[in-house]
C-alpha cells in the first residue's frame, strides 16, 4: 500500500508508473513473504497447510502482479512505437519473468497432484 501511494503522490503519476510499482509489490512484496512464511520465525504458530496455503496465494498474486507490470511496460512501448528488449535492463526482467512463470508451473502439481498426469508434465 505504501509504495502504491508514494507513487500516487508524484504528479508525473502516468499508465508506465504502475510497472515498478507493481513489479515492485509482485517480486518484493509477494515472493519474498510468501518464502518467508515457512521460518518458524516469521510464522512460528502457523500450521505446515496453512502456511502452503498463504504462500501458494501469494505466488499467484505476485506472479499476477509481475505479469501485469510486464503487460504495462510492453504496451508503453508498442504505443510509443518504440523496439522491445533494447537494455540490460529489459532483457533481464524478461528472463526473470519467464523464470518466474516456469517455477509456477513446476510448483503447481506439487500441490495439486493430478496435474502430474497431463502429458507436458510426464
Amino acid at each position: 500500500g505504501f509504495v502504491l501511494w508514494l507513487a500516487s503522490c508524484f504528479p508525473t503519476w502516468s499508465f508506465f508508473s504502475w510497472h515498478p510499482v507493481l513489479m515492485t509489490i509482485g517480486y518484493v512484496g509477494m515472493f519474498c513473504e510468501s518464502i518467508l512464511l515457512f521460518h518458524p520465525r516469521f510464522s512460528p504458530t502457523a500450521v505446515h497447510a496453512t502456511r502452503v496455503r498463504t504462500h501458494q496465494v501469494l505466488q499467484i498474486v505476485g506472479l499476477m502482479m509481475a505479469c501485469g507490470g510486464g503487460w504495462v511496460i510492453w504496451t508503453v512501448k508498442e504505443r510509443a512505437g518504440k523496439d522491445h528488449i533494447t537494455t540490460w535492463h529489459a532483457l533481464i526482467g524478461l528472463i526473470t519473468l519467464c523464470l518466474s512463470v516456469i517455477n509456477a508451473a513446476n510448483g503447481a502439481p506439487l500441490i495439486y497432484p493430478q496435474l502430474r498426469k497431463l502429458p507436458l508434465m510426464s
